[in-house]
């Protein structure tokens, strides 16, 4: 791909998805785009990219920001914001069961928030709570990864990281025995939707008590950066968590939130 073609489609990713694709990215690009280009039966990217130019239903910028969508996790990624979260619902429910909202913003295909209906309820089992009265959005861009994720569906060595008894506890093999079904009481506390990041104000109504917005900032250039931080701000309650990716810092981004801890941080007010 040369510079001309890349910068082309740099500028309509980003435009339409805030993925801010730097320099030296053509390589990559290229090949998410080979098969597609293929299966149109196109010659080239400037083809494809004058096919999308001429789609209005917008159907195929859809399907090509599903290309170009990074999704890497696992269960129990980055343990240690979960366990603060635990401690945080304890700390909620010391006094009796109390609702909570949270947002797993980009969900990916599902670990984060399934990771966080487990840590929900093995408080709500530790404190004789209904975990029903918690509930867990997750969001990403991608439609095809929302599928999966709401699919629920893993195999053996995507619960690698997952303890036994919760494997046993919290999923089921399948009648075919290639993989695991993540349970019905799981998947009960989460609804997923597609959100775009890099267009706000977001379209839900909080507030929240934990936004989980883990490994994805990287990918977005400053001023869509602040605009998530901003928008996380105004859905969290007062005390709230926003919680962040382990490489990701706010550095350079003005905002009211106060640190925590590495990756942590919380909204000013009574918790």
């Amino acid at each position: 791909m040369n510079a001309s073609t890349f910068t082309k489609f740099r500028d309509l990713i980003h435009a339409h998805s805030g993925i801010d694709l730097a320099p030296g990215k053509e390589a990559l690009v290229s090949s998410r785009l080979a098969k597609r280009i293929r299966d149109l039966g196109l010659s080239n990217e400037m083809e494809y990219f004058d096919y999308l130019s001429a789609d209005q239903s917008l159907n195929e910028l859809t399907r090509l920001i599903d290309l170009m969508s990074t999704n890497v996790t696992h269960f129990l990624r980055e343990f240690e914001h979960f366990e603060m979260l635990s401690e945080m619902l304890h700390e909620l429910w010391k006094n009796g069961p109390a609702p909570v909202k949270f947002w797993s913003a980009a969900c990916s295909s599902g670990q984060e928030p399934y990771t966080l209906a487990m840590i929900v309820h093995e408080a709500a089992r530790a404190m004789a709570i209904d975990p029903r009265i918690v509930k867990i959005l997750a969001t990403d861009i991608s439609t095809q990864i929302l599928r999966q994720a709401e699919e629920g569906f893993y195999n053996t060595r995507e619960l690698e990281h997952v303890p036994p008894e919760w494997q046993k506890r919290y999923f089921q093999k399948s009648p075919s025995g290639t993989g695991y079904q993540i349970s019905d009481s799981i998947r009960s506390l989460v609804t997923f939707r597609r959100i775009n990041l890099s267009h706000s104000p977001f379209p839900m109504q909080g507030p929240f008590d934990a936004i989980l917005c883990r490994n994805v900032m990287i990918y977005f250039d400053k001023e869509v950066r602040t605009k998530i931080v901003g928008e996380a701000y105004r859905l969290l309650r007062p005390g709230g968590y926003l919680l962040i990716g382990h490489s990701e810092n706010l550095s350079g981004i003005d905002t009211p939130f106060r640190s925590v801890r590495a990756t942590v941080y919380r909204k000013a007010g009574a918790a």
